[in-house]
């Protein structure tokens, strides 16, 4: 019974240090956590950036025939997200030049032929530093007039400002665009492109 009684006294005694030894221990910091790459607060705010890539084209001439090809295709783009709750949401316009030979379908200069943009609104989801998206809207190119174009794309975020894309685009132009009216100039297009993006 002493002995019980003693081994009782010993395990109240320590309780007081062993609680207070875990009371006082260092917290590890929540970033030490992070495992892989860089884990963003938000994807909110503007931001601008340049992308590069290829696009491949096939452009209805009425009376001409048909001319595709594949071009190199280099910009800029600029817009804004707005997160909730990991759910990003925003708008973003762009414009390219076409390195596809497209003289034989519009007036020269042959450079004027090649310039090519949008507006679109975008929608996607992001956890930490990563982020995909959908994005649709309409679209115009001195070649085709004007129509729309729809895509998918992945963001991924080095720091608070700086981050990385690849996108994918179907673009319906002119003719492409519309049942109801052939003569015009009909031009479809299938782009990737990667980009680097800063957020301010």
């Amino acid at each position: 019974m002493r002995r019980f009684c003693f081994s009782t006294a010993l395990v109240l005694a320590a309780s007081p240090v062993t609680a207070a030894d875990y009371s006082f221990a260092p917290l590890t910091p929540v970033h030490e956590f992070t495992e892989y790459g860089y884990s963003s607060s938000t994807w909110s705010g503007q931001y601008l950036g340049a992308s590069i890539g290829g696009q491949n084209n096939r452009i209805t001439v009425p009376g001409n025939g048909v001319l595709e090809g594949f071009g190199l295709i280099g910009g800029f783009f600029a817009g804004v997200n707005y997160e909730q709750d990991g759910l990003v949401y925003g708008v973003e316009a762009d414009v390219d030049w076409n390195g596809y030979d497209q003289a034989a379908a519009c007036a020269t200069p042959a450079w004027y032929c090649a310039v090519q943009g949008s507006l679109r609104s975008r929608l996607g989801y992001a956890v930490d530093s990563f982020h995909v998206y959908g994005t649709a809207g309409i679209a115009a190119a001195t070649v085709g007039g004007y129509g729309w174009t729809a895509g998918l794309g992945a963001e991924f975020a080095f720091s608070d400002e700086l981050f990385a894309r690849a996108e994918y685009r179907y673009t319906a132009l002119g003719s492409a665009n519309s049942w109801h009216d052939q003569t015009q100039t009909g031009v479809v297009s299938h782009a990737f492109r990667t980009g680097i993006g800063y957020k301010f």
